[in-house]
């Protein structure tokens, strides 16, 4: 086989293994569209509850103060000890990389990438070929259950 011919063989099987990692990436942008050119979430909790409370945290947090306590809820309720908050979770971070309300998408849409990474992954541990594990990572990030789990940011 000329060395050409080698060349656009590897380059075929290179393509041919990241297709359905590919395809993957674009069900989960076809799905996320959305937000990903600017829309904002309007789903239950999400915007009605996270997004206030995560603007208050970041906020505190970029002053300089550990938010410890919320005032805006039932008279006032701990803030740092309520794990709907957030306020040590590594996906704060993004609020101090992005502006808030990039930050928050990111926040979500990450977690299904996660999901979808992880489901990748375990059912290429569990012998499945490519095709089938990124098939089977799409209807697990991509599932009612995922999706209904995005209002519970924790």
């Amino acid at each position: 086989m000329p060395a050409n011919d080698a060349g656009n063989h590897r380059v075929g099987a290179r393509l041919q293994k990241a297709l359905p990692g590919v395809l993957l990436a674009l069900l989960l942008l076809l799905a996320f569209h959305g937000v990903l050119l600017g829309r904002r979430f309007y789903l239950r909790d999400i915007s009605q509850n996270h997004a206030p409370l995560r603007a208050c945290i970041t906020e505190r947090l970029s002053a300089g103060s550990l938010p410890l306590w919320d005032p805006y809820h039932g008279g006032g309720t701990p803030l740092l000890a309520n794990p709907n908050a957030l306020v040590l979770h590594p996906i704060t971070a993004l609020f101090f990389i992005l502006p808030f309300h990039a930050a928050f998408t990111a926040s979500i849409v990450l977690q299904f990438v996660l999901l979808a990474a992880g489901g990748y992954l375990l059912a290429r541990a569990l012998g499945l070929g490519r095709e089938a594990a990124a098939l089977a990572a799409a209807v697990m990030a991509l599932s009612g259950p995922a999706a209904s789990l995005a209002s519970l940011q924790n």
